[in-house]
């Protein structure tokens, strides 16, 4: 079993082409950590949760067995009928406050405190959701207003992952993320501004600080 716990929707559909696909499922991580140094990293509060299902939904036997081999290293994994629409969720979430907060190079405290950042987190979630369900993804009506919430309680100091990871001059997950939200958008017929801006602002950094003349 190949399990993809990579930030975007599109890792396992690329790992399936280089192994038996239907060896690979799909997951998602749920934890906030940051990289405080080489081989040292540092949780930041929220529990750390493993979901994981096939990616023809359901839940499978093979799924089942694989929880108690999760819990007993001591991460707590839940098994998911429908391991799409967590991912997607996710998805959306996580381009909407990587996304902005390494646009603007901000934490959470001024992007709320501003009418105008706001509107671009808030933004940046109602596309990714409308990608989401012209994708076939059955999400919540509601989910781009409980995300927003969710971010909007998190401290006034944090960043989403990609913001550290451009401050500490590291490769970007842009292209799985916005870029991606920007192509899907694209093909489907969405409006994706937002996003495509800030895939196009982040792109010089893609593979770390770009070379200056």
């Amino acid at each position: 079993v190949v399990l993809s716990v990579q930030n975007g929707v599109e890792s396992a559909e690329r790992i399936a082409r280089a192994v038996r696909p239907d060896s690979v499922i799909g997951g998602a991580a749920q934890i906030s950590a940051i990289l405080e140094a080489s081989g040292v990293v540092s949780g930041r509060g929220e529990p750390a949760i493993l979901r994981f299902g096939e990616l023809d939904g359901g839940l499978s036997e093979r799924a089942t067995r694989l929880k108690p081999v999760f819990m007993r290293a001591g991460i707590v994994a839940e098994p998911q009928a429908d391991i799409h629409r967590v991912i997607w969720e996710k998805f959306v979430f996580i381009c909407a406050l990587s996304g902005v907060t390494a646009l603007t190079r901000l934490p959470l405290g001024p992007l709320l405190s501003h009418e105008e950042t706001r509107w671009l987190l808030r933004g940046a979630l109602d596309e990714v959701t409308a990608v989401a369900r012209a994708q076939g993804v059955a999400l919540a009506d509601d989910i781009a207003e409980r995300l927003f919430e969710r971010i909007a309680s998190f401290g006034a100091d944090v960043r989403g992952s990609m913001a550290h990871d451009l401050a500490n001059g590291r490769r970007l997950e842009v292209d799985a993320l916005n870029g991606a939200a920007a192509r899907m958008g694209q093909r489907l017929g969405v409006a994706t501004p937002i996003n495509a801006v800030i895939a196009a602002a982040l792109a010089p950094y893609r593979d770390g600080p770009p070379a200056m003349p």
